[in-house]
C-alpha cells in the first residue's frame, strides 16, 4: 500500500524569528522617536530664533519712531539722580532697582544714560568692575564673565509698555512717548499737554514671547552687583511692594530675554580738551559682552599676558557683531546664558557644585550651555 506523504506547511514563527521581528520593530520605534525628538527640538529652536528676530525688528521700529534705541534699564541697585544720571548705588533711593520713587507718586526708571556730552556716562556701557565702577581689563580673569550691561526688563518697558500707569502713563500694555533718558513724555503733565500714547511694538502671548510680571531670577541677580540669593529669596523680592515693576519679556521656558547695550573702545587718557580718549585697537577693545562670544575664544583673551595674545578675535570674524552696539539674547533650550556662576552651570550639567576646575575648564563648561543661545545684534 502506498502511503501518501502530506505536506505539513509551518504556520507559526519560531522563537528566533519572533525575536528578530521584535528587535526590528524596536529599532524602528527608536529611530522614529529620535527623529520626532530631533524634529521637535528643531521646531522649538526655529521658534526661538523667530521670536528673537521679532524682538530685534521691534527695536528697529522703536528706533525709527523715536530716533534712539530703547534705553538700557539698570537692573541693580537704584541710581542716585545726579545731573549726568551716572549709575551710582545709593541707599537714599530706597529698595532695589529698576524703578524707584523719587518723591511721593513720582516714579523713575533707572537707566544707563548714553546721552552725556562729556563721555563719562558711556564708561558704564563699557566693561567695568562691578565693585569700583572702573573699566575692567579683559585679562582680569573670572570676574569678566559677569557682565551687568544687560536688562531683563527694558524690552517689556519700552517695547510692550508693561509698566504701571503711574510710571509710563498707560494702564496695561502701551505707554506715553518714551524719552532717551528713560522717562515717558507727558507723565505728570497737565491733561492735553505733550501726551502721546504709543502702542506696543511687540505682540505677546505666542509660545516664545510672553509677558511675565514679578520676574526675578536668582541666577542672574549677582551679575548686577546684588547679593547672591536663593530662588526662594528671589521670589520674596519679586512679590514685594515693587514687584509689579519687575516685568519681563520671557521665552517659552519662562526665562527673560536679555537686552544688551554697550559702547566700543577703551579709555586711554584724555584729549587736550579734557574729553576721554577712546581707542579701538583690537577686537577685545570693542567691549562685546561675554554672552555674545564663544567662551573658548573669550578665555584666550582673558588669559592673555602680552599684546600679541590680545590680538585674539573674540568675534570669530563676525563683521556684524563687530559693528554692533546692542543685542537681544535668548537662553535657548537649557535656560542658561553661560555667564552664570560656575556652580549653577555645574549643577545644570549634572556635575557637583564646588568642583575644582581650571579657568580653561570653566570656559569649556560655559561654552556647553552658551552654544544654544539665540541672539540678534544691531548697530
Amino acid at each position: 500500500m502506498l502511503h501518501m506523504r502530506r505536506n505539513n506547511p509551518r504556520n507559526a514563527f519560531t522563537l528566533l524569528e519572533l525575536l528578530v521581528v521584535i528587535v526590528i520593530i524596536a529599532t524602528l520605534i527608536s529611530i522614529l522617536l529620535v527623529g520626532f525628538g530631533a524634529a521637535r527640538r528643531a521646531a522649538r529652536a526655529a521658534g526661538d530664533r523667530q521670536a528673537v528676530s521679532g524682538l530685534d525688528l521691534a527695536v528697529t521700529q522703536f528706533d525709527n519712531d523715536n530716533g534712539f534705541i530703547p534705553p538700557l534699564v539698570f537692573d541693580g541697585e537704584p541710581q542716585e539722580m545726579t545731573a549726568t544720571r551716572k549709575p551710582e548705588a545709593t541707599e537714599a533711593a530706597g529698595g532695589e532697582g529698576p524703578v524707584f520713587e523719587v518723591e511721593p507718586d513720582q516714579w523713575v526708571v533707572s537707566v544707563w544714560d548714553a546721552g552725556s556730552e562729556d563721555g563719562d556716562d558711556l564708561e558704564v556701557l563699557r566693561q567695568r568692575n562691578m565693585n569700583t565702577g572702573e573699566p575692567l581689563a579683559m585679562n582680569s580673569g573670572q570676574e569678566a564673565w559677569a557682565d551687568p550691561r544687560y536688562s531683563r526688563y527694558a524690552l517689556a518697558y519700552y517695547l510692550a509698555g508693561a509698566l504701571p500707569a503711574e510710571v509710563d502713563g498707560v494702564d496695561g500694555l502701551g505707554m506715553y512717548r518714551p524719552q532717551e533718558g528713560g522717562g515717558f513724555r507727558g507723565v505728570g503733565a497737565v491733561v492735553g499737554r505733550g501726551r502721546t500714547t504709543v502702542d506696543p511694538y511687540i505682540e505677546t502671548g505666542a509660545a516664545s514671547v510672553n509677558i511675565k510680571q514679578n520676574y526675578v531670577d536668582a541666577n542672574e541677580y549677582a551679575e548686577h552687583g546684588l547679593p547672591v540669593l536663593t530662588q526662594d529669596e528671589a521670589n520674596d523680592v519679586a512679590t514685594d511692594s515693587l514687584g509689579r515693576f519687575r516685568t519681563a519679556v520671557t521665552d517659552r521656558n519662562g526665562v527673560a530675554y536679555r537686552y544688551y547695550r554697550w559702547e566700543k573702545g577703551r579709555r586711554d587718557g584724555n584729549l587736550p580738551d579734557g574729553r576721554p580718549n577712546i581707542v579701538v585697537e583690537r577686537t577685545l577693545d570693542l567691549n562685546i559682552p561675554a554672552a555674545l562670544t564663544d567662551p573658548a575664544l573669550r578665555f584666550e583673551g582673558l588669559s592673555a599676558t602680552s599684546d600679541a595674545e590680545l590680538e585674539i578675535d573674540v568675534t570669530a570674524g563676525d563683521t556684524e557683531l563687530r559693528g554692533a552696539r546692542y543685542a537681544i539674547v535668548g537662553a535657548g533650550e537649557d535656560g542658561l546664558f553661560g555667564t552664570e556662576d560656575i556652580d549653577v552651570i555645574l549643577e545644570a550639567l549634572g556635575r557637583s557644585a564646588g568642583t575644582s576646575l581650571s579657568e580653561e575648564g570653566q570656559a569649556e563648561l560655559r561654552r556647553q550651555v552658551w552654544k544654544d543661545n539665540v541672539m540678534e545684534v544691531g548697530g
